[in-house]
């Protein structure tokens, strides 16, 4: 066994945890979970580049183009159904106790 590979995975992983635990902190901050009839998650930002780090973390979702709403263009990150479910559970040991109740 390669144990230089085997460190080179470990490190893949280390990373791949350091995105979804700053995922979690940014959905936590400024992020919402809704939804009646299926799961939603979405959040708005200025910042479109947060909302695309934030999407390549989690690897579900989309992220709208800018819309006019006032003094700057905001876009949304947006998941819905299984994609909001599969985001959730991807976050949960991460996120705050406020969004896992």
């Amino acid at each position: 066994m390669d144990i230089r590979a085997d460190a080179g995975g470990i490190q893949e992983r280390q990373c791949a945890d350091l995105e979804l635990a700053w995922a979690a902190g940014f959905f936590d901050g400024e992020g919402c979970f809704g939804g009646q009839r299926y799961l939603s998650a979405s959040i708005g930002q200025v910042n479109r580049t947060n909302l695309f780090r934030f999407q390549a973390a989690v690897g579900v979702g989309v992220v709208s183009r800018p819309y006019d709403k006032g003094n700057k263009p905001i876009s949304f990150y947006r998941a819905y159904g299984d994609n909001a479910f599969k985001l959730s559970r991807r976050l949960w040991r991460f996120l705050g106790e406020e969004k896992q109740d």
